[in-house]
């Protein structure tokens, strides 16, 4: 055997972590060389002063290391399976360069939060699913025990205090099984929008409970005015709607509260606000007839299209009118 084919190659790896940064180089490990593929999820090292571990996106293979630093080693391998194709890898790119902006960003826009782990993630139990132990590697067993002991657990603590050399094959195969949720699962930024409502707890029927209410409002005329404007409704009120309506003041419903005739809640609505209606009828000026012509006419040369225009000047009826043949036609 010649001593050419005896050599290993010294490989190297671009990847994206979910950090606001373009592509880092890693060196790979000789006993890797053949088993890192484009796409996979690998654990690598970075900062300065503080060496934190991070799951990484394998961009680019190739012998050519970095100029400008000497490249640490790759730690391991997450997951062999790759998690982002060469399509969507090429799409990230292309995002990246449109934006004017790092692929660590389209990175942490596009997968979720237990696929972009770090040293530093804060890791939880899932109370809601029942372990099996024997599908469970012995490293996942110890993490699991761990987080029963403590509110949460992180990647670092793990492979200090369980000695597990690289943790964030093991979280992500738990996040994986359910088994275990990361902070961002738990608290989410997308808190639900609420409307505060007004419920009115007397019963209208019952003629005692009537009289009741209005000796206990008998001392305040404002309060008895919105009791009778709250009887005469049909159902709960909008606390907003109520106020303006009757022209009473806050301190006047929170009276009512105090005294039991009334609930102040708050309901969870939509943020989109989808209403079903009629469609709405409208005729285009000359000049946004021309407009939408000229588009058309774009569309079937396949250029680009610029609508130009100031604010009010109507623009949003020429998308309407483009819209709405374009859903006709099925599309």
């Amino acid at each position: 055997m010649s001593s050419e084919n005896s050599e290993i190659k010294t490989l190297f790896v671009k990847v994206a972590l979910p950090l606001p940064l373009d592509t880092f180089t890693y060196r790979i490990p000789r006993d890797l060389n053949g088993v890192i593929a484009q796409g996979q999820l690998v654990a690598v090292q970075f900062g300065r002063k503080k060496k934190n571990l991070f799951g990484a996106i394998v961009v680019e293979i190739s012998e050519k290391g970095p100029e400008k630093y000497q490249a640490a080693y790759i730690q391991e391998i997450v997951d062999e399976v790759p998690l982002i194709s060469s399509q969507q890898l090429s799409f990230w790119k292309w995002l990246r360069d449109y934006y004017m902006s790092k692929l660590g960003d389209v990175m942490i826009a596009a997968l979720p939060a237990g696929m972009r782990l770090s040293g530093e993630t804060h890791i939880f139990s899932n109370p809601n699913e029942l372990i099996n132990p024997s599908k469970l590697a012995q490293e996942e067993l110890k993490i699991l025990s761990y987080l029963e002991g403590n509110s949460y657990g992180t990647a670092e603590r793990f492979r200090i205090d369980l000695e597990i050399v690289n943790p964030l094959k093991y979280i992500r195969s738990l996040y994986e099984k359910n088994l275990v949720l990361v902070a961002e699962d738990i608290k989410s930024n997308n808190k639900p929008k609420t409307v505060a409502m007004v419920e009115l707890l007397v019963d209208k029927t019952d003629n005692k409970a009537l009289e009741d209410a209005f000796q206990k409002v008998q001392r305040s005329q404002k309060q008895a005015e919105l009791l009778l404007n709250l009887i005469n409704q049909n159902q709960d009120l909008k606390k907003k709607e109520l106020l303006s309506s009757s022209g009473a003041s806050n301190a006047v419903l929170l009276g009512l509260a105090k005294k039991g005739l009334i609930n102040l809640y708050n309901q969870e609505v939509s943020r989109f606000g989808v209403h079903l209606q009629e469609d709405i009828v409208f005729s285009l000026s000359a000049e946004q007839e021309n407009a939408v012509k000229l588009i058309k006419l774009g569309f079937e040369k396949r250029k680009p299209v610029l609508l130009f225009g100031p604010t009010a000047s109507g623009k949003t009826y020429v998308y309407l009118q483009l819209i709405k043949e374009a859903l006709d036609q099925g599309k």
